[in-house]
């Protein structure tokens, strides 16, 4: 069994979620905005990180990669199409209130179809493309959810006018991918509620089915 704890992190006010594998000391982090008290508990209690999964590459959510990693010696994982934002993130314009370092080296890309498992848990990666062109979604089937990291929100989405973003991509994302899901489908986004994906097929005023 794995236990999922989700905390806000950073300035930008991030989800970092957390999976435990409490039998083997394990945890898994989708996104590294940053280190926070409750993740060094659990570091000094001796858990060990087994892989980082970066949702995407925009600088709230990579902000504290490279402190999660130094302390850690975790591998990190995040989709080609995003390390140009990695990469560039130490000279954004919040890096210096974010205390943006440059990132780790030996990144690890993941693709459509690949998994990533901790515990009893695996998890499918979905290629999300729309907030940026390699965002990723990671859907545990036996769990049932999905962390769609900043392309699907709790009746809403995730922008599109920055440099990368593409409405109609993003759409086609969310409708062939993430909608496809069961409708009892726990949606952990990447900032405020969760939600499901039969409520926002319903419900979600941006991309909505019917």
């Amino acid at each position: 069994m794995i236990d999922i704890e989700t905390y806000i992190v950073n300035a930008f006010f991030v989800n970092n979620h957390l999976l435990i594998d409490r039998e083997n000391r394990e945890i898994a982090l989708i996104d590294a905005p940053g280190v926070y008290p409750e993740l060094n508990d659990l570091l000094n209690q001796g858990y060990k990180v087994k892989w980082i999964a970066l949702t995407h590459g925009h600088i709230d959510h990579i902000a504290g990669l490279r402190d999660i990693v130094d302390l850690t010696g975790a591998p990190w994982y995040i989709h080609l199409n995003d390390l140009k934002y990695v990469e560039h993130a130490p000279r954004d314009m919040f890096a210096s209130v974010l205390k943006v370092k440059e990132p780790p080296e030996n990144p690890l890309f993941f693709k459509e179809g690949d998994t990533l498992s901790i515990g009893d848990a695996e998890f499918k990666i979905f290629e999300t493309p729309g907030h940026t062109p390699g965002g990723v979604s990671l859907y545990s089937e036996k769990y049932s959810v999905v962390f769609t990291g900043d392309t699907l929100f709790k009746l809403s989405i995730g922008r599109t006018d920055l440099p990368g973003g593409d409405f109609n991509t993003l759409k086609d994302s969310i409708l062939t991918k993430l909608y496809t899901l069961p409708d009892n489908t726990v949606v952990f986004s990447g900032h405020g509620e969760t939600t499901t994906i039969g409520f926002e097929k319903a419900n979600n005023p941006f991309v909505r089915i019917e």
